[in-house]
């Protein structure tokens, strides 16, 4: 029993000690609400090593690749080759980084920023940075490349700090002050201009009114004296001769 116990107790410490001593590679994230830069880092790499490489698959949605910055990490070696480009697969889209010293150069085992991603922010959403294909090597005493182990290359969630709420001035509206009308204000008082024809032409219209009224009146008088003569003639007095008289002579 005391054997068994003894045989657990390794199986579950292993595992702890393994994650305990391994290195890490991880992600750090600045951003300035329109562009995004993530640093991929390590806080020490104990085995000495002479490159690395890697696929980081991203949002093409969310982020735009724009640039690469060097890191500081294989720079204490001596000049690194950096080899970056874009790429896409049936995941999505990836950025594809290899970064090598010369042989001639030292090996680095250190902590620093390895490379500087930069992104354009095309939607603020909560997206994923996956590593894939990873490896990081070193060359041992026989020249022979030799890929190191016990290397956990961390994914990173991406989330945007809250945007900053512009507090906008409510500016209530008030109401305008009800103004009586000035009797005498010009702008009351004042006659509109008229075209000229409209005078000319309700002129002409009395004039012809009068003209039509006087010659009515005239006709009127006219045709009642008109109408007495012709009454003394048609009715002759007793004293006037009569038609036969008139015959006769």
């Amino acid at each position: 029993m005391k054997k068994i116990l003894i045989a657990l107790t390794t199986i579950l410490v292993l595992p702890i000690t393994a994650l305990a001593n391994a290195d890490e590679i991880n992600i750090a994230k600045f951003e300035d609400g329109e562009n995004l830069q993530i640093a991929i880092k390590t806080d020490g790499i104990q085995e000495e090593s002479i490159g690395l490489a890697f696929e980081l698959y991203y949002d093409s949605l969310s982020l735009e690749y724009l640039s690469y910055d060097l890191g500081n990490f294989f720079e204490q070696g001596g000049e690194p080759i950096y080899l970056v480009s874009e790429g896409f697969s049936e995941k999505g889209s990836k950025i594809v980084a290899g970064i090598t010293l010369r042989r001639t150069d030292a090996q680095v085992s250190a902590s620093g920023d390895i490379i500087f991603l930069n992104f354009k922010i095309l939607k603020k959403t909560e997206s994923t940075l996956d590593f894939e294909h990873t490896v990081i090597s070193r060359i041992d005493e026989n020249g022979k490349r030799k890929d190191l182990e016990n290397i956990n290359w961390i994914n990173y969630e991406i989330t945007f700090s809250e945007e900053v709420k512009t507090v906008g001035i409510i500016v209530e509206a008030q109401a305008v002050p009800e103004t009586k009308p000035n009797l005498f204000s010009a702008s009351l008082i004042a006659i509109p201009d008229l075209p000229i024809a409209i005078p000319i032409t309700i002129a002409s219209i009395l004039i012809c009114i009068g003209v039509c009224y006087i010659l009515f009146r005239k006709f009127k008088k006219s045709n009642a004296i008109k109408t007495s003569a012709d009454t003394r003639i048609e009715k002759p007095s007793e004293e006037s001769p009569s038609a036969g008289d008139w015959a006769g002579i």
